[in-house]
């Protein structure tokens, strides 16, 4: 390949651009030549196969999930890589995935996420992943919607290289709990890539963005690692070039082929596929249709889009999109309504005559809340039900004005039931026909049990099928129920007619007969109960069925009327249920329970019989299955003397009683290379932390030092300044914890988990054995998510087993038990200045047994971990230059003075050893500063030395300082050297006096013979020498200033005299 030494800026500002840029026409045609597909959304669990169906994937409608893969190496991934995957129109996260290093082979090429569907508002989310080094997401340049959230990924580095901002101007970016940056490699200034043509080119990195609201701060680089740079176009072709900086078609995002900058990767906004040939366009061709805000559809495709994961449970039709409007939509746009085609059977969006005919489902209104998707219906395909139990009076009733006004027919039944806050149906005031088609018990209209209800509708209403049931309404006239008859189909009648005046329009006392009532088979959500069946009425038929009261008890002191007067809202949930007379005892299974919770409950008849007999179970209580635990919430560590304190609150729901907390430390290897690739003599440590027990050493590498002090005791005064302002800082004002921002890292926390680890509530056994036996991805945009043989919910949990590492004292892994929300472990037993995971989940004990009833305990008694990493503080030993190791020798020659400096590293330092600094000076005089010599690790360890060169004679102090990526070690106690002054510096002496006076006779000759020539006195200095290539070497200060004495003309490191 032929290097090419052009640099070319990628920053944003347009003026630090080449001139050879060329803007694309705008109305040129783009295409994009990528042979890849369209695919739907992939869900990836517990094992890496799964990511097979992005196989020959260039965009993926939908999302892209990554979880749950907690048992794979570092090797896993590696036959993984999917380089013709540029576009995901939804979001894309990974959670708890070990053993993926970096994003960088999976999605190479990946270049837009546009958002359309987010994760809890982040369009890219990387959590908790412990074995990741770089993203890697090196083509990434657009996120459209939602932000960025990158947290707990304890080994990530080059996360604050990137702009975010630059990347996802329109959302929030929380980068939090990464690799430290002193342990990971600098952002180049420049780097080299490969063409297309065969040929390589330098390129620039861009500048961060200098915030100037800090002081002092440098300037650096973007980039994704440090051998690639991030992408920034000029600013007249945004977010569209080369990756040499020249832009592209205007149609075209992210990058484009350097031969022809109309062939795409990515479409800025939209594009069509025609004869295998994806074309790029500003909108749809009038015959096609917007889907999934990037792609045209045709009207036959769009047909064929079966229905999308998020809607399965609420749209019946397999293939539900419509074309209208240029959308290929699941809904009719304003002034439209949904129909079917007369011989296709087609669904189409076809404007309304007059007012629209907007037809939705039927269902049972329990809550205002519910009744909201009413809003503006017509038709009620089904049938209606209302059982407003909870109070409200005048609020309620005018939210039913609101909603339920515009119902003109219902297809089903209507039932009103035991709603105690109506006092007039007048909310239904354009109903006109109840067709009847669907019955309740040959019911097509059924108003019961309503305390107050006073009147019905003020038109007529025709109600075409079934019969009508009004039944213990004390404060309804029988006059005004009669009055509906004239309105009634063939066919048509009120039930029990003449038993009317004996339920309604009065308050009737019932004779009450007990009947005795059991639980049979209890679980977490659910209980089934029995009763004996009523069986003394003279005539059975006159028993309409049974009505069940259930609530909440959490003491058993509940009695009949609690939560049934007209000033509490909180009261019993009540279920109606029918009477099979065959039946020698009733059943009746109670849903929507919670977990380890007691109820109380009781049946009681309802009957039309003249003498007022009816029959009633006593209070009975039962308590539910226990759950699985929540998480527990606020996990937090710290350090309390020599004690590591792991401390947590309480899961918000334990849904059982609690056996115990099991807490899990383990050691997370840090086999980091990118130290090694780093230059820490050039690049230094950010903010090297000082020892506490250590006086402040404040010269750093490749600085100038300031003086030092031979009492290694004692500091100088802006050192000790320097050191009790970091003492006060960090001991007495304590961590700052930013209440908000600990709150929404919970709040994201409790949604990822319950996201994740919810069973999806429609999948199920045939459809799971569909998929696995078909083998391929069917097209459009059928979501994978919940994939074959892989179950959402939580594994059974393992206990945290002790490995304590050899021949230390420190554990590889810690495990515990408690019942309390605090465990101690002694400090000693865990690595210093390591990353530990910590890991807590609660657990609760098993179910306990009930005699004569089935006890379901099917769920984990132990909830899901939460993961927390942490690193130990720094040993303050640790660091120290063993003093015995440094060894000092005279290696001078017959050219200059050198000592030859050996020693050995710290045996087991905080952290990785990345560079030494070697202070030396003269002690015979009294002016002369240190010099700091940086020494690499690699350097010593190859060469195990360091030559100090250029010399004068004297005598010399030597001090060793061990930097690791925890800061600056303390200097290590003085060693001293007497360089002695040799014979052959007097010779040397005597000869170069008698040259320089050669020299100088010879000058004065010359300027005798040329008289005319005007005398001229040279005022120049000495050029010092040349300093040593092979090491990094400074002076803190000259002791001649520029304007002193010029006939002084000595080294700085020559003596006085």
């Amino acid at each position: 390949a032929i290097s090419i030494n052009t640099i070319v800026s990628q920053d944003v500002d347009s003026s630090q651009t080449t001139s050879r840029l060329i803007v694309s026409q705008p109305n040129e045609e783009a295409f994009i030549t990528s042979s890849g597909e369209v695919c739907s959304s992939v869900d990836v669990r517990n094992t890496p196969v799964h990511l097979e169906r992005l196989r020959n994937c260039r965009v993926v409608e939908g999302f892209v999930q990554i979880m749950l893969i907690d048992k794979y190496g570092n090797d896993s991934f590696d036959n993984y890589t999917f380089p013709l995957l540029t576009e995901i129109t939804g979001y894309l996260m990974l959670f708890r995935v070990n053993g993926l290093q970096t994003l960088g082979q999976l999605f190479p090429n990946l270049t837009v996420i546009r958002g359309s569907e987010l994760a809890n508002n982040y369009a890219l989310v990387v959590y908790e992943l412990m074995h990741i080094k770089e993203l890697g997401l090196t083509s990434l340049i657009d996120i459209q919607r939602g932000g960025v959230r990158i947290e707990k990924n304890p080994n990530l580095c080059h996360t604050d290289t990137i702009d975010w901002k630059a990347i996802a101007p329109f959302g929030e970016n929380w980068i939090k709990a990464n690799q430290d940056v002193n342990e990971c490699t600098t952002c180049p200034s420049n780097v080299t890539v490969s063409l297309s043509n065969g040929m390589t080119q330098t390129i620039q990195c861009p500048l961060r963005e200098v915030n100037r609201l800090i002081y002092n701060e440098k300037a650096s680089h973007l980039c994704w690692s440090n051998n690639h740079c991030q992408q920034k176009c000029p600013a007249h072709c945004p977010k569209s070039c080369t990756k040499t900086g020249e832009c592209c078609s205007t149609s075209c995002l992210g990058q484009c082929s350097s031969e022809n900058k109309s062939h795409c990767v990515v479409c800025r906004n939209y594009y069509y596929i025609h004869q295998n040939q994806t074309r790029c366009v500003d909108k749809c061709p009038d015959n096609m249709f917007l889907f999934s805000e990037s792609r045209c559809l045709t009207e036959e495709e769009c047909y064929k889009m079966h229905k999308p994961l998020q809607r399965i449970a609420d749209i019946t039709e397999n293939y539900p999109y419509v074309p209208a409007q240029g959308e290929c939509r699941l809904d009719c746009p304003v002034g439209h309504t949904l129909t079917r085609a007369a011989g296709s059977q087609r669904l189409s969006c076809v404007p309304c005559k007059g007012s629209c005919r907007s037809e939705c489902k039927g269902m049972v209104i329990e809550s205002i809340s519910q009744m909201q998707q009413l809003r503006g219906c017509t038709i009620i395909q089904g049938s209606l039900s209302i059982r407003l139990r909870q109070l409200g009076g005048e609020n309620v009733v005018r939210e039913l004005e609101k909603v339920l006004y515009s119902i003109e027919e219902i297809y089903g039944y209507l039932t009103i039931v035991r709603s105690y806050a109506l006092m007039s149906l007048g909310f239904f005031r354009n109903l006109k026909i109840i067709h009847g088609t669907v019955l309740n018990a040959n019911l097509s209209l059924s108003v019961i049990d309503n305390q107050n209800l006073q009147e019905l509708w003020n038109q007529n209403v025709t109600i075409k099928r079934g019969n009508v049931r009004f039944n213990d309404n004390p404060m309804l006239c029988v006059k005004k129920i009669t009055s509906l008859k004239s309105h009634f189909d063939e066919g048509v009648g009120i039930e029990n007619e003449e038993q009317l005046n004996k339920t309604n329009g009065v308050r009737v006392a019932c004779e009450i007969k007990k009947l005795n009532t059991h639980p049979t088979k209890i679980s977490l959500d659910l209980a089934i109960i029995q009763w004996d069946a009523f069986k003394d009425l003279p005539d059975m038929r006159q028993l309409l069925g049974y009505v069940v009261y259930y609530i909440e008890a959490p003491h058993e002191n509940v009695t009949f009327y609690d939560g049934r007067d007209a000033c509490n809202s909180q009261g019993w949930r009540v279920d109606d249920v029918a009477y099979i007379q065959e039946n020698e005892e009733a059943n009746h299974i109670l849903t929507k329970l919670q977990p380890f919770t007691q109820y109380a409950y009781y049946v009681k008849t309802y009957t039309l019989s003249s003498e007022n007999l009816g029959g009633q179970t006593d209070i009975t209580y039962f308590r539910t299955s226990p759950g699985t635990p929540k998480i527990v919430r606020d996990l937090q560590v710290y350090i309390d003397n020599d004690t590591l304190i792991v401390s947590w609150q309480e899961p918000a729901k334990m849904f059982g009683k609690l056996s115990a907390y099991k807490i899990g430390a383990t050691l997370n290897d840090e086999r980091n290379d990118m130290i090694r690739q780093r230059n820490y003599c050039h690049d230094e440590i950010e903010k090297p932390a000082s020892k506490s027990n250590i006086p402040a050493e404040s010269t750093s590498i490749a600085t100038t030092a300031v003086p030092a002090k031979d009492n290694q005791n004692q500091c100088s005064k802006e050192e000790c300044e320097n050191f009790c302002k970091s003492s006060i800082s960090d001991s007495d004002s304590g961590p700052k914890i930013d209440i908000n921002e600990a709150e929404m890292s919970i709040g994201f926390e409790d949604w990822l988990h319950n996201y994740v680890y919810i069973k999806n509530p429609n999948s199920s056994r045939k459809r799971r054995d569909d998929s696995s036996s078909s083998g391929t991805i069917q097209p459009g945009n059928n979501s994978y998510i919940f994939p074959s043989n892989t179950e959402n919910a939580p594994r059974k949990s393992s206990n945290y087993e002790n490995l304590k590492e050899p021949d230390e004292e420190y554990y590889r892994s810690l495990g515990a038990t408690t019942n309390q929300t605090r465990m101690t472990f002694p400090l000693s037993h865990f690595k210093h200045f390591a990353i530990y995971s910590f890991r807590v989940l609660a657990c609760r004990e098993p179910a306990a047994k009930v005699p004569g009833v089935l006890v379901q305990d099917m769920v984990d008694s132990c909830g899901t971990e939460v993961l927390l990493t942490y690193r130990t503080p720094t040993k303050p030993e640790a660091d120290d230059i063993p003093i015995d190791s440094i060894e000092l020798d005279d290696q001078s020659n017959h050219t200059q003075r050198v000592i030859r400096v050996r020693w050995k590293g710290p045996s087991k330092p905080n952290g990785a050893l990345v560079s030494y600094s070697i202070k030396y000076h003269r002690t015979d005089l009294d002016s002369v500063q240190p010099t700091v010599r940086c020494v690499t690790v690699d350097v010593h360890t190859i060469l195990g030395y360091a030559l100090l060169t250029k010399l004068e004679a004297g005598n010399y102090s030597v001090r060793i300082m061990a930097t690791t990526t925890a800061g600056n070690g303390p200097y290590s106690p003085p060693k001293f050297l007497y360089l002695e002054k040799r014979e052959s510096d007097s010779t040397i002496a005597w000869w170069i006096t008698i040259l320089v006076s050669v020299v100088l006779i010879l000058l004065i000759a010359a300027l005798l013979d040329d008289v005319t020539e005007p005398l001229r006195a040279n005022d120049d200095g000495f050029d010092e020498d040349e300093d040593d290539p092979y090491s990094i070497e400074m002076t803190d200060s000259r002791l001649m200033q520029n304007n002193g004495p010029k006939a002084d003309i000595r080294s700085p490191h020559s003596p006085q005299r």
